[in-house]
């Protein structure tokens, strides 16, 4: 009997063999999945071979194999990953201002309105540096780097409790940001980090606090500065 990885991996050869060969023609189709493949093999990467246009429609090659298994190319349309995309930017919400205004009255905090501002800065710094580094690092090793979700978007829980696990959840936040190889973020999917690994108990709370406290430490470099 076969193992459940084992019947995915057979799942994802099938497709790599029918998705759209019919639409794009089936000799097309398998010279440009040759033409990824050799390309990858050569050079460790598929930037600038992974897409191409038929009849108006772009459509992207990608692999569809797990992390450590050989290479099963298969193509999607681009517009199905954006919508993929778009999805999981629903589900993923980056914290509000509100939130950190909420956090700072809560906790007391003096001045609550110019800690949460700084706090929303320290946020959405961090997330450009973390862009900026995923960026760097794919032009130095030429293998490409993605800004992974440690904490994954809860689209496959239950879908009544997905708006609870938004509010306990992380989503799209500083704190919940890593850089790592694309191959190996396609690998992990949409698997919560396991007991022991980082990021298993990140909340919301937790990251709005993070946040919080990098603000403070701005504001408190800033004064430094002024009183030199």
């Amino acid at each position: 009997m076969k193992t459940f990885r084992e019947f995915l991996e057979e799942a994802y050869l099938i497709e790599a063999r029918t998705t759209h060969r019919d639409t794009i023609g089936h000799t097309e189709y398998d010279k440009w999945r040759n033409a990824v493949a050799s390309h990858h093999t050569e050079h460790g990467h598929v930037r600038g071979v992974s897409r191409r246009t038929f009849d108006g429609v772009e459509y992207e090659m990608r692999s569809k194999s797990g992390k450590g298994k050989p290479k099963v190319w298969a193509a999607s349309k681009t517009s199905d990953r954006k919508a993929s995309a778009k999805r999981r930017n629903q589900s993923l919400k980056p914290i509000s201002d509100d939130e950190f205004l909420s956090h700072a009255n809560r906790n007391l905090e003096p001045n609550a309105k110019e800690v949460a501002a700084a706090a929303a800065d320290f946020e959405r710094q961090g997330i450009r540096r973390k862009k900026a580094e995923a960026k760097a690092k794919t032009k130095k090793t030429g293998e490409k780097h993605d800004v992974d979700h440690i904490q994954p978007q809860p689209t496959r829980r239950n879908k009544q409790l997905q708006q609870r696990f938004q509010n306990v959840l992380p989503g799209h936040s500083n704190a919940n940001l890593r850089v790592m190889k694309h191959s190996d973020n396609t690998a992990k999917q949409d698997t919560p980090p396991k007991k022991g690994e980082p990021g298993r108990n990140l909340t919301r709370a937790g990251a709005v606090s993070a946040s919080i406290e990098g603000g403070k430490k701005l504001l408190s470099d800033i004064d430094a500065l002024l009183k030199r």
